[in-house]
């Protein structure tokens, strides 16, 4: 056991996959009509570059995460000798590596509601197109309990609302307005 892990395929796809958003959300702005406004305001390209910038660093990061080595703790590696001494090695593998694997299907459940998330925005509007994108991407992110739906149900409303509000009220942002409001 060299004491490192290797390469982690979960976190090298998802940072893949952010970054592509992120080029998306980076090239969209330049790709509009959108009016550019006086010398001195940003506009509404502002944001989407911002935030495109802000993901393309943080999928730089998670890919950096996916490539270094992560040390295993004294404990963890005296419990894989242990196991390794009465041949339990391949055991030991097949565990890791079904963790990644459980990992690629809520990786992929996650892009593709970014996906739909995408293509609905401007349909349905903020906010019957961002709640329940957060409280699904939330579910699929944690484990699938009664307890844990009803807290994302509320943080996926509030952040929802309070986004909402930061945006029309005080930032003037125009949202889409969509089916029902």
């Amino acid at each position: 056991m060299t004491g490192a892990r290797r390469f982690n395929m979960a976190d090298a796809i998802a940072a893949g996959l952010f970054a592509a958003l992120a080029v998306f959300m980076l090239v969209q702005p330049f790709l509009g009509r959108e009016p550019r406004l006086s010398t001195g305001d940003p506009g509404p390209w502002l944001l989407p570059i911002a935030f495109g910038v802000g993901l393309l660093v943080l999928s730089g990061a998670l890919m950096l995460r996916a490539l270094k080595p992560n040390p295993i703790s004294p404990e963890t590696r005296e419990a894989v000798e242990r196991l390794k001494a009465v041949g339990e090695d391949d055991w030991l593998s097949e565990s890791m590596a079904h963790g990644e694997r459980r990992a690629l299907p809520r990786l992929l459940a996650v892009s593709a509601l970014c996906i739909v998330y995408v293509l609905t925005f401007q349909h349905l509007g903020f906010y019957l197109a961002t709640a329940p994108f957060l409280f699904l991407a939330t579910m699929a992110l944690s484990e699938r309990t009664a307890r844990n739906a009803i807290i994302a149900a509320i943080i996926a409303i509030l952040t929802t609302a309070v986004v909402g509000l930061v945006l029309t009220t005080f930032l003037e942002v125009s949202l889409p307005r969509g089916l029902l409001f």
